[in-house]
C-alpha cells in the first residue's frame, strides 16, 4: 500500500488508531491491490478504501464484510449473537454511556432504542438477560440511590425514577417476546427433546433448565469487557 492513492487512506487509519495503544500491531487480513485492505489491530478490524482516502470499522467477526452497528455495537446485527456473555455487557455498557451522554440524561429520550434492544435479544439467547439489561441501564440512567443528590429538583428526580422503571419494563418485554419467539420456532429443548415452556431469562431459550448450559463464573470486572 505504498502507491500514491493509499497515502491519504493510510492518515485516515492513523487518526482512527490515535486512541489506542502507541505500539498497536497492524495484521493484514486481506488485500484487493488499487482497491482495499483489510487490517485488524488488536480486535478492530478496519476497512482501508485505497482509492477513497477513507478507512472505516467493520464487524469484529473474522472475514464479515458489514459494518457494526456502532461505535459501542462492534458486531453486526448478524454476530451479534455469537458473542459470549461478557463481551454482551461491555458493549451494553459502553452503549448506555454514550446513550446517556446523547440524550443529555433527558428522561423524555433515554429509552426506547433499537440498539439497546439488539443487545437484549442476543443476550436472552445466551440467558444472560439479566445481567446485560442490569449493565445497560446503569450505564444510561445512573445509580437510582444517587437520583435525590444529583437532581436539586424532586420532580426531575422523580422522573428519572420513572424513566428507569418504565426502560426496565421496557426492556423485559423485549426480552421475553424474543425468549418466547425462539422457544416458538423450536418448541423443544435440543438437549432432551422435552416440550419448552414459557421463558425463563437465565436460560437460554433453546434449553430447559435441566439441560441448559452452566452460567459462566461472574468475574468482578466482566462489564468492562475489550
Amino acid at each position: 500500500m505504498t502507491d500514491r492513492h493509499s497515502h491519504g487512506t493510510v492518515l485516515e487509519l492513523a487518526g482512527s488508531l490515535a486512541h489506542e495503544v502507541t505500539q498497536a500491531r497492524l495484521t493484514l487480513e486481506s488485500l484487493a491491490p488499487e482497491s482495499e485492505a483489510v487490517v485488524v489491530c488488536r480486535r478492530r478490524r478496519i476497512q482501508l478504501l485505497l482509492s477513497q482516502n477513507t478507512a472505516y470499522d467493520l464487524c469484529r467477526a473474522p472475514h464479515c464484510q458489514r459494518h457494526p452497528i456502532g461505535s459501542a455495537i462492534t458486531t453486526c446485527t448478524e454476530h451479534l449473537g455469537d458473542c459470549d456473555a461478557r463481551a454482551l455487557a461491555g458493549m451494553a455498557r459502553d452503549w448506555g454511556y454514550i446513550r446517556r451522554d446523547d440524550a443529555e440524561r433527558d428522561p423524555a429520550r433515554l429509552g426506547g432504542r433499537s440498539e439497546g434492544d439488539l443487545l437484549i435479544k442476543a443476550a436472552v439467547v445466551l440467558g444472560t438477560f439479566e445481567r446485560v439489561r442490569g449493565v445497560l441501564l446503569d450505564a444510561a440512567f445512573g445509580d437510582p440511590n444517587l437520583f435525590d443528590d444529583e437532581f436539586s429538583d424532586p420532580a426531575e428526580a422523580l422522573a428519572m425514577q420513572h424513566a428507569l422503571e418504565r426502560e426496565r419494563l421496557r426492556l423485559h418485554e423485549v426480552g421475553r417476546a424474543e425468549g418466547l419467539r425462539i422457544r416458538k420456532t423450536i418448541s423443544s429443548c435440543t438437549g432432551c427433546g422435552h416440550q419448552l415452556y414459557g421463558w425463563n431469562p437465565v436460560i437460554p431459550p433453546q434449553y430447559c433448565h435441566k439441560c441448559a448450559p452452566p452460567q459462566p463464573a461472574e468475574h468482578p470486572l466482566y462489564a468492562f469487557a475489550d
